[in-house]
């Protein structure tokens, strides 16, 4: 866990320095989970289990949303985290 929140400040660190200079926005990879899930609608807490699109069980910590504030290609669903405690 140690590992993944030094390259996530690592990332945040470099979006934080060339991000401002981009003169717009670009999507490097979109993971879709949760469209599939039973209930799954915006503004319910995400399932628990998800299953990701890779076929991945994930287990929910915390209370994330589903959201429909969604990038363009294609997914129907977002999760809201809420940038504490909700994890998957």
């Amino acid at each position: 866990m140690e590992i993944i929140n030094k390259k996530l400040a690592v990332l945040a660190t470099l979006l934080a320095t060339f991000g401002s200079q981009s003169t717009g926005a670009a999507v490097l990879a979109q993971y879709n989970f949760g469209e599939d899930d039973a209930g799954a609608v915006a503004g319910n807490v995400g399932n628990d289990p998800t299953t990701a699109a890779i076929g991945v069980d994930l287990v929910l910590f915390g209370d994330a949303m589903y959201s429909a504030d969604v990038p363009t290609g294609g997914s129907t669903l977002s999760m809201q985290f809420d940038g504490v405690d909700d994890y998957y």
